[in-house]
């Protein structure tokens, strides 16, 4: 028979008489992915297309635009539905910082393929960068609606789109469900983005919190020196705020 037994410090799960303490789960509610992160185009592509993209995935890795460029355009003529080649030649245009041409090729991804989630981040990542906030929401909220929980940088461009338009709230939201998804702490910004919003709402501590994050998981960032200085200042306030702080690192 299947036991378990709830403590307060833990879950214990008791199997065939044994029991085994595996720490603290997290229950989360079953999120529905309508979403793919792979294009089911490039299920019904005949082998010389596949073939194709294969080595213009090579080439453009080692940086050789003109080879892979020739590459994807083989694979789009013999698949002209091939959703994936589109992508790939739009990180092409995107290395080259032809941005114009990534997004009409994006674009022609999802045309191809309206439930692949990657270009929709890659969208909104070119939007970002143009500093068009509006676009960077509608855009990551679409990805998010197809599958939200295997793109944290999605609501890391969410949370920093809606802070810039002042949208606070779902800053804070977009952002939070970043940090819960990000188990490996590749995207830190959602910690400054955080301090960002806290700020406003006059949560020093909470404030302070996020950019010691900010600055344990981008030791390195150019910003680094202005984080510290708002840490210090933040510290030197005294009373119930300092004494709230954690101890520096």
């Amino acid at each position: 028979a299947l036991a378990a037994a709830i403590k307060t410090e833990g879950v214990d799960l008791v199997l065939t008489g044994r029991m085994m303490d595996v720490g603290t789960l997290v229950l989360c509610p079953i999120e529905r992915v309508s979403g793919t992160t792979v294009s089911a185009t490039s299920l019904l592509a005949p082998k010389d297309a596949k073939k194709a993209l294969e080595r213009a995935v090579k080439a453009l890795q080692k940086q050789k635009f003109e080879e892979a460029e020739k590459s994807i355009k083989s694979a789009i003529e013999a698949y002209p539905k091939y959703a994936a080649a589109y992508f790939q030649l739009g990180q092409l245009h995107q290395q080259q910082r032809r941005n114009e041409d990534a997004r009409v090729a994006y674009s022609k991804a999802l045309e191809m393929d309206g439930n692949y989630v990657i270009p929709y981040i890659e969208l909104a990542r070119i939007a970002a960068q143009e500093q068009k906030w509006a676009e960077v929401v509608a855009h990551t909220d679409r990805a998010l609606a197809l599958d939200p929980l295997d793109f944290p940088d999605g609501f890391v461009l969410n949370a920093l789109a809606n802070f810039n338009l002042k949208s606070l709230a779902a800053a804070e939201s977009s952002a939070r469900k970043a940090q819960r998804l990000d188990s490996l702490h590749r995207f830190p910004q959602e910690h400054l983005i955080l301090a960002g919003i806290l700020r406003h709402k006059q949560d020093l501590p909470g404030e302070a919190e996020q950019l010691r994050s900010y600055l344990k998981y981008a030791p390195s960032a150019s910003n680094v020196g202005t984080v510290r200085s708002r840490l210090l200042e933040l510290e030197r306030t005294g009373d119930p705020i300092a004494d709230r702080l954690p101890p520096r690192p």
